[in-house]
């Protein structure tokens, strides 16, 4: 099983994207992969506004144990950017991903991400 990491916007709206990245996480789970989300579990013991340095720096140390990342989303934001950036550093794929329904089944679609993450982020 690859594992993955989940690239995708948090501090904007902290309470609803962790649950949308927890539904992402269960649908890669359900698609093979294995989700490596700090979205999820890093504000359980840290504080965004007052450690989000710290917290970045483990992100990426995760990111560096992953396979490929997957970015979620059209929005890049600063971390977004960040994590992005270091995965391109460490030559980490980097693949767009989006889950639609076809058939009425929630089907696994990947997409080129290109420039997309190389522009200015969302500050």
């Amino acid at each position: 099983m690859k594992k993955v990491y989940i690239c995708h916007p948090f501090s904007a709206d902290p309470e609803g994207n962790a649950k949308k990245v927890t539904e992402i996480c269960r649908d890669l789970v359900a698609h093979g992969y294995i989700p490596i989300a700090p979205q999820i579990y890093l504000p359980q013991f840290m504080a965004e506004k007052t450690q989000r340095d710290l917290a970045m720096k483990i992100c990426v140390n995760l990111l560096w144990d992953c396979d490929e990342v997957f970015v979620f989303g059209l929005v890049i934001s600063a971390g977004m950017a960040d994590e992005l950036s270091a995965a391109r550093d460490s030559d980490i794929p980097v693949h767009g991903v989006a889950f639609p329904m076809i058939d009425g089944k929630k089907r696994i679609v990947f997409y080129e991400v290109g420039e997309l993450y190389r522009a200015d982020p969302v500050r």
